[in-house]
């Protein structure tokens, strides 16, 4: 299915519930950290982590080399939205760098 979809002209996939999340509660099956990293090494097309990634599942979504995530939860959060996204590029790009 990703390939078609790349081969359809998709700039990115969305995989997901990677976790359980208050958004989806109805969700009975989640990815899980390895469905994740199956789905990544299974295309070439980028794919973003969606479903429970918080600030206490975002090094294992970078560890299964997701290029990025959609979290609902996440960035619905009081502090300015500008300082939040800084953070979580600075944590993204240290968990990717990381051995």
């Amino acid at each position: 299915m990703s390939e078609a979809a790349a081969a359809a002209g998709a700039d990115y996939l969305v995989a997901g519930t990677v976790f359980p999340t208050s958004s989806k509660p109805e969700q009975p099956v989640h990815l899980g950290v390895e469905g994740l990293r199956s789905i990544v090494e299974a295309t070439r097309t980028p794919v973003l982590a969606i479903g429970g990634v918080t600030f206490d599942t975002l090094d294992a979504v970078v560890r299964a080399r997701a290029a990025g995530i959609a979290a609902i939860g996440l960035f619905a959060v009081t502090e300015p939205l500008y300082v939040l996204v800084r953070t979580l590029r600075s944590r993204f790009d240290t968990v990717k760098s990381a051995p």
